[in-house]
């Protein structure tokens, strides 16, 4: 009778199998006395940087299609990643540093982050969704080339938008505030079936005046009213007719995270029945 309640008390003080996630590859990352941490690629592709300070900036490998970063994660990995998730603890993002990232369809940047770099986020080719934090002070220069048909929640807080940091947008949502300005060398030459959507929180006429980039007779803009609202932990955006535009996660606390994060032992039979192959001796992660 003891064994049986010794094995019941094992089995509830697991999390499910299906919580476990084989490596593809990791490792750490360094920007000397400025940043460092760690890097993992799951098996479902998803790229989770943690650490502290500044992820450093990085040259670029010329002879991948499209050019890709030189960080750790790029290369050989390119075609691997499917999302970009950066935790908290992170403050700037350096130049290059996720460039060609071609397959990532969703990329989340923390709060407490207040710069991208130049090129840090050029040609997500697949990027569907972008996660602003409202810590964010400072786009660079073209940190989103190349990427098209995706949305993004722009916080306020962001001052500065560096030259063509989206060049030739094609169907482009974008969510604003009043005063969010954009100068026209920022967002110009926007094109496809609808050219860039700006849906505005606030004034529209502000909005108008201060997106530059669509007063060029290259640009094909139009401005929609919206209305935010925070409903069951989501940052939900609706249309003036209440239809949902997009809508984001809040951003979990350290401390959550931390609880998140347990981590515990399983036999690796438990882990082959879960796990996708790679090819290479895996060692286990957990959401």
């Amino acid at each position: 009778m003891k064994n049986k309640f010794l094995i019941l008390a094992l089995i509830t003080t697991f999390l499910p199998i299906e919580n476990i996630r084989a490596e593809i590859a990791s490792g750490t990352w360094e920007n000397g006395e400025e940043g460092s941490g760690t890097w993992v690629i799951s098996d479902d592709g998803k790229l989770t940087v943690s650490g502290t300070g500044k992820i450093g900036s990085y040259d670029i490998q010329q002879y991948w299609s499209p050019p890709t970063t030189k960080a750790p994660w790029g290369g050989n990995y390119n075609n691997n990643i499917t999302s970009v998730e950066i935790e908290q603890g992170i403050t700037d993002i350096g130049d290059n540093a996720f460039r060609g990232l071609k397959m990532a369809t969703t990329i989340t940047i923390p709060e407490g982050v207040e710069k991208i770099g130049t090129g840090a986020f050029e040609s997500a080719w697949e990027m569907k969704n972008l996660y602003l934090p409202d810590s964010l002070k400072e786009i660079g220069n073209q940190a989103f080339y190349g990427c098209n048909r995706f949305t993004a929640i722009i916080p306020e807080s962001v001052q500065t938008f560096g030259t063509e940091f989206v060049y030739q947008p094609i169907d482009v949502v974008l969510v604003i505030g009043e005063n969010t300005q954009i100068p026209a060398s920022s967002l110009s030459g926007a094109r496809g079936d609808k050219g860039v959507e700006i849906y505005c929180l606030g004034d529209i006429e502000k909005c108008r005046q201060n997106v530059q980039g669509c007063s060029s007779v290259f640009s094909k803009c139009s401005f929609f009213a919206a209305t935010k609202e925070i409903e069951n932990g989501m940052v939900n955006i609706y249309d003036a007719n209440g239809n949902l535009v997009t809508s984001a996660s809040q951003r979990l606390s350290s401390a959550q995270n931390d609880t998140r994060q347990k981590r515990l032992i399983y036999t690796v039979e438990e882990a082959e029945r879960v796990s996708k192959k790679t090819g290479n001796t895996f060692k286990l992660r957990y959401k």
